[in-house]
């Protein structure tokens, strides 16, 4: 079971975590060393994640700014079934903190954000601290008649949810996806 747990281990973090037998055999161990310190000490190692999608989009920065900063009617476009709980003030500038329910892998969390990144049509961001600590960022940049939008969440998971986190990056990957296109539909029919 512990050399499961072990491959696993070596598995996620991309660096091979030797066996008892294995280090034995290969005389890298002495007799007294126990696998379960390896284990122990990768438990709780931090993962991070990032996820990074930049999409081009017909209209100018200062309309799509005004829908990021609106967090009240983050709930009409972001893709992630969400519920707005409190919001401290608005409209959203550095400070602002807001509290929402989200669907995480099944299971309802309240998170609480803080707008910590806010440069008037070019920036705007957030970072959460529970139940774990992320970042989202968008950045808008002019390019002729569009503008990109590179779109950027950054977590920390440890302990026992750094197991799931392949599962985490697609669905926050696929979260991110579909509520681009419900962006570019909501700002169509705000116009």
């Amino acid at each position: 079971m512990l050399g499961a747990v072990l491959q696993l281990q070596s598995i996620i973090s991309g660096h091979p975590v030797p066996l008892l037998g294995d280090a034995h055999r290969q005389g890298a161990l002495p007799a007294t060393t126990e696998p379960l310190v390896t284990f122990m000490t990768w438990e709780f190692r931090i993962c991070q994640m990032k996820v990074e999608i930049i999409e081009l989009f017909n209209f100018p920065p200062e309309i799509i700014f005004a829908v990021l900063a609106d967090i009240p009617h983050h709930v009409d476009w972001v893709d992630e079934p969400i519920e707005l709980i409190r919001l401290s003030d608005g409209p959203a500038k550095l400070g602002t903190q807001w509290e929402q329910n989200a669907d995480r892998l099944g299971k309802k969390l309240v998170t609480l954000n803080t707008c910590n990144i806010y440069e008037k049509n070019k920036k705007f961001g957030w970072k959460s601290e529970k139940p774990f600590s992320s970042q989202v960022i968008f950045l808008l940049e002019s390019e002729g008649h569009e503008t990109k939008l590179t779109w950027i969440v950054e977590s920390e998971e440890n302990g026992i949810v750094r197991l799931a986190e392949p599962l985490l990056i697609k669905q926050t990957n696929e979260m991110m996806r579909k509520s681009l296109v419900r962006l570019k539909t909501y700002i169509k029919t705000k116009k």
